[in-house]
């Protein structure tokens, strides 16, 4: 299961990079940003757990964190104290 669900990550990152217009569209109503915003950020959509992704992560985690937007064992934690918990990339390295 953890399988499918991450290729269906991946092939969501691709979609994304492939369609920025609409991601920036449905990013925008997810979290709560004017589309300008989204359309004008500068994420990459990739699954490639490189150290610039993991920044880019790290980034997103502490806006979403400074908007007040996680609940649960996320809320107000520093993204170095959730990435231990949250990261396993053995899946990731199995996708097509």
């Amino acid at each position: 299961m953890y399988q499918a669900l991450t290729q269906l990550f991946h092939n969501s990152a691709e979609w994304c990079t492939a369609h920025k217009k609409e991601a920036a569209k449905i990013n925008s109503e997810i979290i709560g940003i004017p589309v300008e915003a989204a359309e004008n950020a500068t994420i990459v959509y990739t699954t490639t757990p490189s150290e610039k992704w993991m920044d880019g992560v790290k980034l997103y985690v502490d806006v979403l964190n400074d908007m007040g937007k996680f609940e649960g064992e996320m809320k107000g934690k520093s993204f170095d104290e959730i990435k231990k918990v949250f990261f396993d990339f053995s899946f990731i390295n199995k996708v097509e």
